[in-house]
């Protein structure tokens, strides 16, 4: 069993310790944004927002979401953060596909 601490932020679990999660904490400026659309091969991902608002880009959509809301981008799923609309504290997730399969 491993446990983590959710309190600071970087990265608190990674492949390094656990080859099925990742979990970062991040503080993002209304500066910060993905000049791309991109996806992740190997892995689903989950945005949490702790607190703030961002608009992601999906391939024929965007969608905002704020405070306590999560969005998930599944595997190969193009995606990006469009815009940081507030500066925004957010806990990013990546989790391999055997992970969702145990659903």
């Amino acid at each position: 069993m491993k446990t983590y601490s959710l309190n600071h932020f970087g990265v608190i679990g990674g492949r390094e310790n656990n080859s099925h999660i990742y979990i970062k904490n991040l503080d993002l400026d209304t500066d910060h944004f993905d000049e791309k659309l991109h996806s992740h091969p190997d892995s689903d991902e989950y945005y949490v927002i702790l607190e703030g608002k961002i608009r992601f880009e999906k391939t024929s959509s965007e969608i905002e979401i704020g405070t306590g809301e999560v969005i998930c981008f599944y595997q190969d799923e193009l995606h990006r953060i469009k815009q940081v609309l507030v500066p925004t504290k957010v806990m990013i997730i990546k989790t391999t596909n055997s992970v969702r399969n145990l659903e």
